[in-house]
């Protein structure tokens, strides 16, 4: 019998804490590799609007957002 692939659904927040390096990235990544990762169709637009709503707060400065 053939394994298959563990499949684990992200969230925005599991990719913005990835994107920014912030503290739990380490774990995040640890905790994903090897499997296959799932998102909903709006992921692309959920960050998006995080990072922007960021800047617009001033928690985020515009060239953090354009690395990220």
């Amino acid at each position: 019998m053939q394994d298959r692939p563990v499949i684990i659904a992200v969230d925005a927040s599991a990719i913005l804490a990835v994107l920014l390096s912030e503290p739990s990235r380490p774990a995040l990544i640890a905790a994903t590799e090897g499997c296959s990762l799932i998102a909903a169709p709006s992921l692309p637009w959920e960050v998006g609007n995080a990072l922007i709503a960021g800047v617009r707060k001033r928690r985020l400065t515009k060239e953090v957002v354009l690395t990220a």
